[in-house]
């Protein structure tokens, strides 16, 4: 692969650019007594207000929760007085994609600082070796060895992704433990994001599900469904979407997702939860394999 386009680097830039002055404004929010909705809300707008769309809805993960939450229309909770939460930004500027991710403690626990430095650090020393030829299994074991320096675990089924344009999971998973893969090429636009948990090291689904993507379209006689499907398609650029953005009753809106997730029509993204019950962090960013090492745009 040759160097990246000079039109998809400043897409990547310029993304990146605006997923920062989101998590800027993430820890400015974030805050006891907050009300999730309202953060969310306020940190989606700032990315549309800045010329961008969403990559994906604001995840809000809070304590054993890993990923994959998002508050639906309505919900009431609020930022609790020991929480650790994780906030997965997506921004894409034309389809150019930013993924990007912080950990915030609501309090000084030793525990939470604990976890927090140990996914910032495997960020950093993952990102320290970054470059064409280094094989995605490498990244994977200095994640890996970081992190139980810290005396925790990685979570071994949640990974990082290459990321292409209008495809945020582009077919190339970054492990967060040892192992082989394929090498990294000059050109390649990546997303690096280590998860630490005092847990057993795993995630499993837990039965709400607030997020879904497009897959392809399916005959349906159920008029909500049909509209869920032109919007996931035309409107959300066929990237995930949040539940609260369609603007339909939960209630219908449940029976037309349940439809088209069944029929294949829809991908449906199961909130995450660390399998032992453990509390988890996570740190992320997006990046360029350059022939120097690693562009990070986020």
């Amino acid at each position: 692969m040759i160097a990246m386009e000079k039109e998809a680097v400043e897409g990547f830039k310029e993304a990146g650019e605006i997923s920062r002055k989101a998590k800027a404004l993430i820890r400015k929010l974030v805050k006891p007594g907050a009300l999730v909705l309202d953060l969310v809300n306020k940190v989606e707008d700032l990315i549309e207000k800045e010329g961008a769309k969403p990559g994906f809805p604001l995840n809000f993960s809070i304590n054993s929760i890993a990923a994959h939450y998002t508050p639906p229309s309505g919900a009431e909770l609020e930022v609790g007085e020991d929480d650790i939460i994780k906030i997965d930004t997506g921004v894409h500027v034309d389809g150019y994609p930013a993924d990007t991710a912080i950990t915030i403690s609501t309090s000084e626990s030793e525990t939470h600082l604990n976890l927090i430095a140990a996914a910032e650090a495997a960020l950093e020393k993952a990102t320290e070796i970054v470059s064409p030829g280094i094989l995605v299994g490498e990244l994977g074991a200095v994640i890996q060895k970081e992190i139980e320096s810290y005396g925790l675990k990685p979570i071994e089924n949640l990974c990082g992704h290459s990321v292409e344009r209008y495809n945020l999971h582009a077919g190339m998973t970054i492990p967060n433990v040892a192992g082989k893969g394929p090498e990294l090429k000059e050109g390649m636009a990546i997303a690096i994001e280590p998860f630490s948990t005092d847990g057993v090291g795993r995630v499993s689904d837990a039965p709400d599900v607030y997020i879904y993507e497009y897959m392809r379209d399916v005959p349906t006689r159920n008029r909500d469904a049909r509209k869920i499907l032109a919007m996931a398609r035309d409107d959300f650029s066929k990237l995930p979407f949040a539940t609260r953005w369609l603007g339909i009753p939960e209630l219908k809106s449940r029976i037309a997702l349940k439809e088209l997730v069944n029929s294949k029509a829809i991908y449906s993204y199961p909130v995450l939860k660390e399998a032992g019950g453990g509390l988890v962090a996570q740190a992320e960013h997006t990046m360029i394999v350059t022939a120097d090492g690693a562009k990070v745009t986020t």
